[in-house]
């Protein structure tokens, strides 16, 4: 009796693929560890919520890459970012995931960025962007140029 080939189908399009390491990126989280250490979304589809969320961002690149990185449990590191940069990859996101395998980073998830010094929240510095169009009008005409929005805060309290 002939033993049926196993295939492996991307959890977004539903293609079915032979064999998961052309297609699927490998990954440490324990959520794919039922699947063999694999994503269950094929490095095509990768590709295309990546491209929708650079769009969602308009074209900040490292927000996009961030936001993958959550949705995915992997890694984000600023260092890499700038790695995948010089990669002949077709989009920026795969380049990143190419590289996230290497030793400094293979046991680490996003929740490893999430408590490490480098996290910065993306709807966080949507907020200082906010802040630094308030700083704008009022407090550069009192104090001058220069100075961050909790600079002015506190010359606004303790000398007004």
């Amino acid at each position: 009796m002939k033993q049926r080939e196993q295939r492996y189908r991307c959890s977004v399009c539903g293609d079915e693929f032979r064999r998961k390491s052309n297609a699927f990126t490998p990954t440490r989280s324990m959520l794919y560890k039922g699947n063999g250490g694999f994503l269950t979304i094929c490095k095509t589809c990768v590709g295309e919520i990546y491209t929708k969320y650079l769009e969602k961002f308009g074209g900040d690149e490292c927000k996009a890459i961030k936001r993958m990185c959550m949705l995915l449990d992997i890694y984000f590191c600023d260092s890499l970012f700038e790695a995948s940069k010089n990669s002949s990859q077709l989009n920026r996101m795969n380049a990143y995931l190419s590289k996230i395998n290497l030793v400094p980073y293979i046991n680490k998830t996003f929740d490893d960025y999430l408590f490490s010094s480098d996290y910065e929240d993306i709807s966080e510095s949507e907020n200082s962007e906010t802040k630094a169009r308030k700083i704008s009008s009022k407090y550069i005409k009192v104090w001058g140029y220069g100075f961050s929005y909790e600079e002015y805060q506190f010359l606004e309290g303790k000398f007004s």
